[in-house]
């Protein structure tokens, strides 16, 4: 026999958005609904984040102003369901 166990979690279960800092470990977080993308350095050892024009940060402030966006949006408006699937523990590895 074959088992599989899938994690999936959709856009209303995302309430907030943790950034770390690669240099201290320093953590922030920001609720949905409070984000507005600019943080330029860390707010504990105050390393700068350089995400002017950086795509990657585009791109995920794009992802998480989106994501709030379609939290919020009325179920019945949209006619299916959209899970994300997370990576497994043994993928990681």
């Amino acid at each position: 026999m074959t088992s599989e166990i899938r994690t999936t979690i959709e856009a209303t279960d995302i309430k907030a958005v943790e950034m770390e800092c690669a240099k201290c470990g320093f953590r922030t977080v920001w609720p949905l609904d409070q984000w507005d993308g600019r943080y330029a350095k860390c707010a504990r050892c105050g390393e700068s984040w350089p995400i002017s024009q950086n795509a990657a940060y585009e791109a995920m402030d794009r992802a998480v102003r989106n994501m709030s966006t379609f939290a919020k949006a009325d179920s019945a408006a949209i006619p299916f369901k959209i899970r994300f699937e997370l990576i497994g523990q043994k993928e990681k590895q």
